[in-house]
Order: C-alpha cells, then sequence, then structure tokens
C-alpha cells in the first residue's frame, strides 16, 4: 500500500465562515514519490472523504498567472473533484495548459515580460489544457456535488448552492502554510475581479475576453454586488502589495500590460508609475467610479516608497470586509493518505 502527503482544508467554519467543500492540496514532488501520475493521485486523495471534495495539485517549480497579470510561483498542475470517493471519469478532472516560453507569446500576452525578468528557470502553467477541457464555457471541474470553477480559485457544493472564493495566492497560502485573511469579498474584490487582461487558455477564461483597460463584467455599477456577499479567502496585503510592486518594477504598464484593478492603480499611483489611463474604458470607470475609484481619487493619492507602501499595505490596498487574519496551520490539516 502506497502512501500520499497531502494538506487538508475541511469542510465547515473557516475563519467564522462556511467553506462548503473539503479541499485536498498535494505537492506535485509528492505526488511522484509516490509513484503517482495526476489522475491516479486525484483519485487516491479522493478517498479522504465521502463529502464533495476538490483536489488541486501544485507544482514549485512552475508559476502562474493571477486573474489581474501577475506572475506568481508554485502554479497548479492538475485540478480535480471528487464524491462518493469517486471522481467523474469525464468532467472530475483535468491537467493544466503548460505554455512554453516564445517571443511571440509574449508580444500576444504582454504581461509575460514579467517571466523572464523574474522567473526564468520556471515553467508556465495556465488553466485546463485544451485537449482535456470538456467543459466549453467554465474552467470547471465536476463530480457529484462538488464544483471546483474558474481552476480552483472558486468552489460550489452544487446541491446548497454555496460557494467560497479562493484567488490563487491566498488559496497557495494555505498550501504554503502562510497567512490568509478570510472575510466576505465586499463592493471593491467583486469589481476587481471583472478587471481582466488578455490570455489564452489562462485559468480564469479559456480565451481572451476583453483588452487590459476595460472590464470583463461590463456590469456598470452593478458589478459591486456580483460577489460581494461571498466568502473569500485571500493572501495578506502586504504579500499582494510585494507582487505588484515587483511587476510595476519589471516594467509592466497597468491598463495595458495588466490590469486596471483598483490595488495595482493604487500602488502604481504612489508609485508615480506610468498607467495607461487612456486605455481604462468607460465602462470600466463606471465601475471603479461606483466603489469610489474616480479619477480624482487616485490623483489624491500620496507619493510613498517601495517600503512605505508595504508597511501601509493593509490601508492602501482595499477589498474584503469584516476580514480576519488567520494562521494557515490553524485552519488545514497535514494528512497522509492510503492508496
Amino acid at each position: 500500500m502506497g502512501k500520499l502527503k497531502a494538506r487538508v482544508v475541511p469542510e465547515g467554519n473557516i475563519g467564522g465562515l462556511y467553506n462548503p467543500l473539503t479541499l485536498i492540496l498535494l505537492d506535485a514532488d509528492d505526488v511522484k514519490a509516490a509513484g503517482l501520475d495526476y489522475e491516479k493521485a486525484i483519485k487516491a486523495a479522493a478517498a479522504y472523504t465521502d463529502g464533495p471534495c476538490g483536489i488541486d495539485i501544485y507544482d514549485r517549480n512552475t508559476i502562474t498567472t493571477t486573474s489581474d497579470g501577475l506572475l506568481v510561483e508554485c502554479g497548479m498542475v492538475a485540478i480535480g473533484t471528487s464524491d462518493q470517493g469517486l471522481v467523474n471519469p469525464k468532467y472530475g478532472w483535468y491537467p493544466m495548459y503548460e505554455e512554453a516560453y516564445s517571443e511571440k507569446v509574449v508580444e500576444e500576452e504582454p504581461n509575460l515580460k514579467a517571466w523572464k525578468a523574474l522567473y526564468p528557470n520556471h515553467r508556465l502553467v495556465k488553466g485546463p489544457d485544451p485537449d482535456f477541457k470538456k467543459i466549453p464555457v467554465h474552467n470547471a471541474v465536476l463530480t457529484g456535488r462538488a464544483c471546483n470553477n474558474n481552476s480552483a480559485s472558486e468552489i460550489m457544493n452544487l446541491v446548497t448552492m454555496r460557494e467560497m472564493l479562493f484567488p490563487f495566492l491566498g488559496l497557495r497560502s494555505l498550501f504554503e502554510g502562510k497567512e490568509v485573511r478570510i472575510g466576505h469579498a465586499g463592493p471593491v474584490f467583486s469589481v476587481s475581479i471583472g478587471m481582466m487582461f488578455p490570455e489564452r487558455y489562462g485559468r480564469i477564461s479559456y480565451f481572451p475576453t476583453c483588452e487590459a483597460g476595460n472590464t470583463l463584467h461590463n456590469s456598470g455599477a452593478f458589478a459591486q454586488t456580483l460577489k460581494k456577499e461571498l466568502p473569500c479567502v485571500t493572501c495578506t496585503k502586504k504579500m499582494f502589495a510585494e507582487y505588484i510592486i515587483k511587476h510595476l518594477n519589471c516594467g509592466l504598464v497597468p491598463a495595458r500590460d495588466c490590469a486596471c484593478a483598483p490595488s495595482i492603480l493604487t500602488v502604481a499611483c504612489c508609485l508615480g508609475k506610468e498607467i495607461a489611463w487612456d486605455r481604462i474604458t468607460d465602462r470600466a470607470w463606471l465601475e471603479l467610479d461606483s466603489v469610489g475609484f474616480t479619477k480624482s481619487y487616485f490623483d489624491s493619492l500620496p507619493r510613498l516608497t517601495e517600503d512605505e507602501i508595504l508597511a501601509r499595505a493593509d490601508e492602501l490596498i482595499p477589498g474584503m470586509e469584516d476580514a480576519v487574519t488567520v494562521k494557515a496551520d490553524d485552519i488545514v490539516l497535514n494528512a497522509v493518505i492510503d492508496f
């Protein structure tokens, strides 16, 4: 009998809010050490619980993209779901698409200019591999009651319809044993996640959906209500600010090379970095204005050093309501799964 190490986020109360699925987080190195491929590892992990479950495999030698266009370490190389210990044979798991580096892809997706500067020795993984993807719209895997949607950034119980958001840096923080913030998404976060950038085979969108500087939601003032009531797990604001600063220092221009989300625009303004204001569409401004992020607000922000931004990250980086900071080890279990 073999053994597989796992990090487990149990279904139920985490940080005072309800997590609708058990989450099993696997390390690709542990999967390899157990002599398994990704599909077999996901099926082995499914035996951990009879309840609805999401399963993700991380590879520390990869990078992936956030919905803002930032590159971050330790991407997901496979995602899955299970229920009653089973994995749906058609829709229950996908390996993720690996993008090879080329000047052409960097030209098409300018946020990737940070790849060579920040992570030259890392492989890039995105959303579900198109050779395996079966669901035509959402980047989701499904088994019974369990839905692991938007490449694991949003999980749902399909019977109770309870849902929780796990933006990648929050989910990865649980995997790595770091602090996370748990709260309701709130209006600003609801607006922010609609500010997308063009990407092929992405974690959130399977094909380019809108240009940087525009909004995918295209919902005007209503955009702030779309996700605001949902429970959400994010990384700390200081960690997020660090990633924004690193990418701005690589020459990424908000609204041209990455998203025009409030946090990115805020940090760029405080640092005096270039922003492609002329590329922010009227539709995007409608959504930004609805939560107080007007052009006059951005013009009013003080110039700060990088250290000052990091020290004031909780004040400067917007988003989340009633959030509490929780140590990952207070809510994540270390487990060994027999197979």
